[in-house]
C-alpha cells in the first residue's frame, strides 16, 4: 500500500515549520484511515516484529440483553494489513460504555495486555492471541486504565470500587500477584480517570476529570514496593496524559474552538505548570503523544460555531509536531477523517520508531510516520 505525503504549500510551510535542524525538514506520512468492525479504543506497537495491535468493540442489544463484541487484531507495520486471525470475544454487559480501552504490548513476555469484562486484565500471546493469563481485580471493581513498567515487573491498575472509591493497585507483572492498593478518593461524578507512566523516572501521573465542575485533579505517584501519591492540584478537564522523561504533558479536553488551548507541562519537582507547546492558529486539544522521546504530537483541529444557530462545523482537523527543544510547530498533517464531527482524538506513540496512531470514537484509525 503506497503512502502519500501531506505537504503544506510554500507559504503555509514557512508559517508552520521552524528553521531546519541538522539540515532536515520533518514530514508526516500517512495512508489511512483504516476501518474496523467496531469503535477503536486502543492501540499498541510491537516494534521488534514490525507490527501493531488494535482493539475495537461493538455493542448489540438482543433478547438476552446487552452484549459486547471485542476484537483484537494484529497489523503489519509495512503494508498496514491485518495478519493472522483476530481474536473476537463476546460477553454480556450492563452498559454500552466500555470504560477501559487501553491495550499494551510487553516485549519481554511476548504478550498483549488488554482490559476484559470491566474487571479483569487478559494476557494474550502476541502471535496466536490465545489467552495466557488473567488478573481479576475482584472487590476493586471496574478497571478504568492501567500502566506497565516491565523493568520493575510492575502492573499498575486504576479502578473504581462499588463504594465509588478510586483505587491505584500494584501487581507483579509476571506472576499477577497483588502487591499494594491505595485509595485516592471518591469517584463521585468522575467520568474519566486516566494514567500515564514514566519508567525512566519511576513515577506515574493520574488525572480524574469532573466535567460538571469543569476541572480535573492531578496526582503524582511513586510505585516501588509501596505506592505513594501526592495531589498536584486542580486543572482544566484533561483528555490525555503523556511523559517526556520526568516532564508530564497533558492535553485539555476543551472544544476545538479555543485557539488559546495548549499542551501543558508539569514539573514534578516543583509542581509548576506552563504552556509548553502551542498552535496559535488552532489551539491544541484532546490528544498528546510522545514518540521515541524525540517528538511531541498534538491534535490541532479547529471548530467554528454560528452563535445564532448554534451549529458547529469542522474548519480544520490536523495533527502538529514539535521537537522537545523547540516550542515552534515543526510540521503538521491533515486528518484524513476530517474530524467526523467528533474531534475527540487519542494518540498512541511508539517508544522506539517514528510512528504514531490516532483514533477517535469511530470505526477508523490512522497510522502516521514521521520522516
Amino acid at each position: 500500500m503506497q503512502m502519500r505525503i501531506h505537504q503544506l504549500g510554500l507559504i503555509s510551510l514557512l508559517s508552520f515549520v521552524s528553521p531546519l535542524v541538522c539540515g532536515q525538514q520533518l514530514q508526516i506520512v500517512t495512508s489511512g484511515p483504516h476501518n474496523t468492525l467496531g469503535l477503536v479504543l486502543g492501540a499498541t506497537f510491537n516494534e521488534k516484529d514490525n507490527e501493531f495491535f488494535i482493539q475495537d468493540v461493538s455493542f448489540q442489544t438482543t433478547s438476552g440483553g446487552q452484549t459486547v463484541k471485542r476484537t483484537i487484531s494484529a497489523w503489519n507495520l509495512s503494508n498496514e494489513e491485518t495478519k493472522g486471525i483476530p481474536r473476537i470475544d463476546e460477553y454480556s454487559t450492563t452498559s454500552s460504555k466500555y470504560t477501559c480501552g487501553r491495550i499494551e504490548f510487553v516485549p519481554g513476555l511476548h504478550v498483549v495486555v488488554a482490559c476484559s469484562r470491566g474487571s479483569s486484565l487478559e494476557f494474550l500471546d502476541s502471535i496466536s492471541l490465545a489467552l495466557r493469563n488473567k488478573i481479576e481485580v475482584g472487590q476493586l471493581g471496574t478497571i478504568f486504565d492501567f500502566a506497565i513498567d516491565e523493568d520493575l515487573n510492575v502492573l499498575l491498575v486504576l479502578s473504581v470500587s462499588s463504594d465509588e472509591r478510586i483505587h491505584l493497585s500494584s501487581y507483579s507483572l509476571k506472576e499477577g500477584l497483588q502487591r499494594s492498593d491505595l485509595v485516592l478518593g471518591s469517584s463521585y461524578a468522575v467520568n474519566n480517570i486516566s494514567i500515564a507512566v514514566s519508567p525512566s523516572a519511576k513515577v506515574v501521573a493520574i488525572a480524574t476529570t469532573r466535567p460538571e465542575k469543569g476541572k480535573s485533579i492531578l496526582y503524582s505517584c511513586t510505585y516501588g514496593k509501596e505506592i505513594g501519591c501526592r495531589d498536584l492540584g486542580n486543572g482544566p478537564p484533561i483528555s490525555q496524559l503523556a511523559f517526556l522523561g520526568r516532564q508530564l504533558l497533558f492535553a485539555p479536553s476543551s472544544f476545538p474552538d479555543d485557539k488559546r488551548a495548549c499542551i501543558i507541562s508539569v514539573n514534578l519537582s516543583t509542581d509548576a505548570r506552563a504552556k509548553a507547546y502551542c498552535a496559535p492558529q488552532t489551539g491544541v486539544h484532546y490528544a498528546v503523544g510522545v514518540i521515541e522521546e524525540r517528538y511531541i504530537v498534538g491534535y490541532t483541529g479547529l471548530r467554528t460555531t454560528n452563535w445564532l444557530t448554534e451549529n458547529a462545523r469542522v474548519a480544520e482537523s490536523s495533527f502538529s509536531l514539535w521537537r522537545p527543544a523547540n516550542k515552534q510547530v515543526q510540521t503538521k498533517v491533515s486528518d484524513p477523517t476530517k474530524g467526523k464531527g467528533f474531534q475527540a482524538f487519542h494518540v498512541v506513540g511508539s517508544k522506539s520508531i517514528p510512528y504514531f496512531i490516532a483514533f477517535s470514537p469511530s470505526s477508523e484509525f490512522t497510522l502516521y510516520q514521521i520522516q
